[in-house]
């Protein structure tokens, strides 16, 4: 870990990652016996380099064509599934949370469309993508978020 005298704390993680500070004051230490990087006019606190990165404030991307990337796979938070027959499909993931939300988008026109929801969730199992319509066989993108 190095800072840079354009006050860019960088890091290795799996590649390459920059975190811009955007003060001169110096890197401090918090109360919370957490990693912390801190200023008092612009801080990103608590970040966690590993399994999860924690930010006390808002997450911004600035430059145009960046974004959110979420890898899939096995227990994901986002994929896809393909409606069934019946207009259903199940989504496996061990993060789905009853109290967190699973938000759907239909993506092609196959089959007679209709409106699509989550039917029933099992807290760390399943969740079922329904659409109003049995003869929807569209393909449904799905992203889970929880509460922190």
């Amino acid at each position: 870990m190095q800072v840079g005298s354009d006050s860019t704390l960088e890091f290795i993680a799996n590649g390459s990652v920059a975190w811009l500070i955007n003060s001169t004051a110096d890197l401090a230490p918090n109360n919370n016996n957490t990693d912390d990087i801190g200023t008092s006019a612009k801080r990103a606190r608590s970040i966690y380099v590993g399994t999860s990165i924690v930010n006390d404030g808002d997450f911004t991307v600035n430059t145009a064509g960046g974004g959110h990337l979420v890898k899939r796979g096995t227990n994901a938070t986002f994929g896809v599934v393909t409606l069934s027959g019946s207009g259903t499909a199940i989504i496996y993931s061990t993060k789905i949370n009853t109290d967190g939300a699973i938000f759907l988008a239909p993506m092609n026109a196959s089959g007679t469309a209709g409106s699509v929801s989550i039917t029933t969730s099992v807290n760390a199992v399943s969740a079922t993508a329904g659409s109003t319509n049995a003869s929807d066989t569209r393909d449904v993108h799905w992203w889970i978020v929880n509460a922190a």
